[in-house]
Parts: C-alpha cells; structure tokens; sequence
C-alpha cells in the first residue's frame, strides 16, 4: 500500500460515509480517530478488511492529541499521506451573557489546536511524502451563523486562517491544503439544537455532495497552486 488517509472524527456522519467509501480502495490504509467506542464505530460501518487502525482519542486534552500523533508517526512512511479534518464539539444554544473562556477554548482545542499539532509534527518529520490536507469548514464562513453558537463560530474561523496561512507557506512544496464549507446538515453533532432549527436543517443529499467533493480532492494530485474554500 502507498496511500494513507487519515481521518479525525470518523464516528461523525460525514465521517462514517468516508469510510464506507474509501475502504473500498484495497490500495489505501485508514488511520481513524474517534472519541468513543471503536467497537461501535466497526459495527456501524461493517468493516470487513483489515486496512485500518481506530485510534481512541479526546482532542480537548493535548496529552490525548500527544497521543494521537505518536500512533500517527508509525505511519509516516506512506508516500501519499491525506488528512480529512472533521473533528468538532457538538453544537449547544447559548447566549454570550452565558458562555465562559472555557467554552471557546473546548472548542478551539478539538477544531483547531488538534489538527495544528498533528500537521506541525507531520511537516517536521515527513518532507518526503505528497501530503494533502482537506478540512471540513462551515458555511458560517460566507453566510451568518447560527444565533448562540460563538464557541463553534470562532474555532471554524481560526481554521480558514490556518488555510489561508499554510496555503501561502506552501505553495511552492508538494503539500495541497484544501477547505470544504456545506451548510449545515443533520448529524449528531447538532442533536442538541432546540427542534425550530433542526427541523429546518437539510440533510442527505449534503453529505452526498461533500463526500463526492472530498473523494474528488483526494484523487487529484498534490498541486503547487495554492488551495482554495469550495462553498457545497
């Protein structure tokens, strides 16, 4: 095998239609996060090859992220190494009056920190591979977000300016960065959302659209132009 993809988050719902997809290719290894049960994650997508390994890991303790990319090292002579970013809180409704440092720092840690850590020991150990990076946005970033989300608002931003910023670093080097914003779409990451807006959520043919979009980019080749936000 000579491609590896790496995805955090891969119990969410866009995560589980990744890999039902890419298991497919006998020529791809899976290197899959989660914060829960593994067992259950196995059992909902019926694997039945053994081009994976689960890492069990909480992204909102740098010890569990420490962790994760220890496990991650002992991959790192893949040539073609792919990360799809999904990691995220789930989303809760509250006022600014009612939110603490805390909140926003959760969020950031899972979201941003996790994925900053993991490409800082990639890039300074593994110059040798194409690495191709996509992370999982929101529609946030072009239209207005959802009333009392703050916490999830700020750390989606704080990863368009990891985007852009990587992207002018390396646009001359064999590393591809690439963001995806959908709208929102029905997931357990918004199960908490009062019904007036979950009811109004779309759903299926979303995750249909962005899965096709991420399996698109992960089949192109590294490119030397600087990546760009696709709006699904």
């Amino acid at each position: 095998m000579k491609n590896l993809v790496v995805i955090t988050g891969s119990s969410s719902t866009l995560g589980k239609n990744l890999i039902k997809k890419i298991i497919k290719n006998k020529n791809t290894f899976l290197l899959l996060h989660v914060n829960e049960n593994k067992k259950k994650l196995i059992n909902e997508i019926n694997i039945k090859n053994n081009n994976f390994k689960i890492i069990k890991a909480d992204f909102n303790q740098d010890s569990k992220i420490k962790y994760f990319i220890k496990v991650f090292q002992k991959y790192y002579n893949f040539k073609n190494i792919s990360i799809i970013h999904l990691a995220s809180s789930n989303l809760k409704i509250k006022k600014f009056k009612n939110y603490k440092w805390q909140d926003i720092v959760k969020q950031l840690s899972i979201n941003l920190k996790s994925i900053f850590m993991i490409l800082n020991n990639l890039i300074n150990n593994n110059s040798k591979s194409n690495i191709k990076i996509i992370i999982l946005l929101s529609k946030i970033i072009k239209d207005k977000p959802i009333p009392g989300t703050i916490d999830y608002t700020i750390a989606k931003f704080s990863l368009l300016g990891l985007v852009n910023s990587l992207n002018i670093e390396f646009r001359n080097d064999r590393i591809s960065i690439d963001s995806i914003s959908p709208p929102m779409f029905k997931s357990k990451m918004i199960k908490n959302l009062p019904l007036y807006i979950y009811q109004n959520i779309k759903s299926e043919h979303i995750i249909s659209k962005v899965t096709k979009k991420i399996l698109i980019l992960l089949n192109q080749k590294t490119k030397k132009t600087p990546g760009k936000n696709y709006y699904i």
